[in-house]
């Protein structure tokens, strides 16, 4: 359509043309070619033409390609009678360009559609032509032959009505007809004969949704979604169901199931509830109950019911009973295999606790505890891919993009959406120092928007990302000066009670006056060198500071087992999250420990010097 631009100014010509020139100007220039769906225009005459479903069409002379309409020629009067359609860029077949409604789709190019009348001609005594309006059905002479005109036809001429064929949704059931008389049998016979009377005729073919008979025992049977069924001796062939046994009592515990018409993997036979699409021909589902044993006064093994699952022991080996699985056995429970409609989501159980990382894994090891089990792997139809474009523009400033595995992206013009991506903002300088990111297009958290590293997941529109720098303040790790100054201000790093912090101390301010930003690096930079363990960079968030204090202290142990809600239970670095926090040389907060927010020189500092005084 035309460009959008800011930072250049481009002529009434320039802004509407496909192909520009231009010199880059001594600022930052954004340009954006925008688009619109392309439209054209409908005439029509003597007819209105609406939306498929009804609906108004907001402007014939701009309508968007692929809109699906719905033409319907005026009603005939007493000088004019509706004759055929004739149009231009549009193509109907022989029987549409005689129907009054047509539906079509709107094609690349204008169209010109005329709703043509005649002027009928004025009666007989006895008039020997008459009217044969006929839907969803064909109609030919008895011989099979086409007849020459139905808005005409002879009296007397024999004639023969067949209705369209079946499909998966739609089934024959009668015929519906004015200015005709037809027999009990004819009327649900899908071919008829019939001669033309002397007045018009109206014969329509009706049809149904098939449905079968569902009988059901001891169970309960609801939609998929759980919605009621209306009516269980009339479901609809392809109706999505799920049937649920009969709660146990303590005289009747459910083993399986007895159906007929219906087949049923033997997994789905034992379990309590069962998915199933309703067949095209009647279903008997019977839930089957037995006495359970009484108990023993200490009892052993506990019942693990199991679906859309299989669950072997440990080892791979088949679980001798799942009605009775002794306690403290290892089993693995695997999911079942996704499919083009069913994608698995995570497992829902009772009687067991499994923890965040193990109720989103396919595959979960656990030990039978001394109850009952129940076992669910729920799985979710996946979403239809979205026709919006797939791929969308990532602009990147003072940064570097990759995929999440560290890879390059391709093009970062046409990025597609979903891709998992990494921003990495640019090193800090002697002369500026990461402060933020500045995005458009993409929603950042507080935790985000301060780490110098972030994860993020392509949406479905462009997205401009930009790491703002700023100059660092002079540091001050002391804001109280000392009354009595030490007259010896550069100690040993480590030789003096601060943990040689009085060494950066006195690089970074001399007499409570500010120092420049080459200072402030050098100064912080030869400390920080001199306290961490040989080989380590100078932590930048609080993920590294932990594992530099960690490293520091020799790796101990911690009898520690928190999680945090933002570090991976399997994450390498949680032992050293775990220690600094249990030791308060740092802390989370309502269960969050931040792991990518960014800490200054002066902060790892302090957290080091609190570190060494504890000793």
């Amino acid at each position: 359509k035309n460009w959008n631009c800011t930072g250049l100014e481009l002529t009434e010509e320039q802004r509407t043309a496909r192909e520009i020139y231009f010199t880059m100007p001594d600022h930052d220039v954004n340009l954006k070619a925008e688009f619109v769906t392309p439209t054209n225009k409908l005439e029509v005459t003597d007819a209105k033409v609406t939306l498929k479903d009804g609906g108004a069409v907001a402007d014939l002379t701009a309508v968007p390609v692929g809109t699906e309409l719905k033409a319907i020629a005026y009603e005939d009067t007493e000088t004019s009678v509706f004759k055929s359609w004739s149009c231009t860029g549009l193509e109907l077949t022989e029987e549409q360009s005689t129907a009054r409604v047509v539906y079509f789709t709107m094609p690349d190019h204008d169209v010109n559609l005329v709703a043509e009348f005649v002027t009928p001609t004025k009666p007989d005594p006895a008039p020997e032509n008459y009217k044969l309006i006929v839907s969803y059905a064909k109609v030919t002479l008895k011989d099979g032959s086409a007849v020459a005109d139905l808005m005409a036809v002879p009296v007397g001429t024999e004639l023969k009505a067949t209705a369209d064929e079946d499909t998966e949704t739609s089934v024959f059931k009668s015929w519906s007809c004015t200015g005709l008389e037809l027999t009990e049998e004819q009327r649900t016979a899908r071919e008829i004969y019939f001669t033309m009377p002397d007045h018009d005729v109206n014969l329509k073919a009706e049809f149904v949704t098939p449905t079968n008979k569902l009988e059901v025992t001891d169970a309960k049977v609801t939609l998929k979604d759980g919605g009621a069924v209306a009516d269980l001796t009339a479901v609809p062939v392809g109706t999505e169901l799920v049937a649920t046994a009969d709660e146990d009592t303590e005289t009747s515990v459910f083993k399986n199931w007895n159906c007929t018409g219906l087949e049923l993997t033997e997994e789905q036979r034992t379990a309590r509830v069962v998915y199933f699409t309703m067949p095209d021909h009647d279903v008997n589902l019977v839930a089957e109950f037995v006495t359970p044993t009484k108990p023993d006064p200490a009892p052993e093994n506990y019942k693990l019911i199991v679906s859309y699952a299989k669950v072997t022991l440990k080892d791979g080996s088949a679980v001798a009973d799942l009605m009775a699985v002794p306690v403290g056995t290892e089993l693995k429970a695997t999911a079942d295999e996704d499919t083009e409609t069913s994608v698995f989501k995570n497992w829902n159980c009772t009687g067991l606790e499994l923890t965040e990382e193990q109720r989103t894994a396919r595959v979960v090891y656990f030990t039978m505890p001394d109850h009952d089990v129940n076992l669910v792997a729920e799985f979710v139809t996946p979403t239809k891919p979205d026709p919006a474009p797939e791929t969308y523009k990532l602009i990147v400033s003072y940064a570097k993009i990759t995929l999440k595995d560290g890879s390059a992206v391709a093009d970062l013009k046409a990025v597609p959406m979903g891709t998992e991506l990494k921003a990495t903002a640019d090193e800090d300088t002697e002369t500026r120092v990461f402060k933020n990111w500045n995005c458009t297009g993409l929603e950042l958290t507080e935790e985000q928007r301060t780490a110098h590293e972030i994860y993020f997941t392509m949406p479905d529109h462009d997205v401009e990302l930009t790491a703002v720098f700023e100059v660092p303040a002079t540091p001050d790790p002391d804001p109280t000066p000392d009354p009595k100054p030490n007259p010896d201000p550069t100690p040993a790093p480590g030789g003096d009670s601060d943990g040689g912090g009085a060494a950066i101390v006195a690089v970074a301010a001399v007499g409570g006056a500010a120092i420049g930003v080459g200072a402030y690096i050098a100064g912080t930079t030869a400390y920080l060198k001199s306290v961490l363990p040989e080989g380590m960079a100078i932590p930048a968030n609080r993920q590294q500071l932990a594992v530099a204090l960690w490293t520091a202290a020799g790796k101990p142990a911690t009898q520690s087992t928190a999680l945090f809600n933002d570090v991976a239970a399997d994450a390498a670095e949680l032992q050293a999250i775990r220690w600094v926090v249990d030791t308060g040389l740092m802390s989370a907060q309502d269960g969050s420990f931040k792991p990518g927010s960014r800490v200054g020189r002066m902060e790892v500092i302090r957290t080091w010097k609190t570190y060494q005084q504890r000793g």
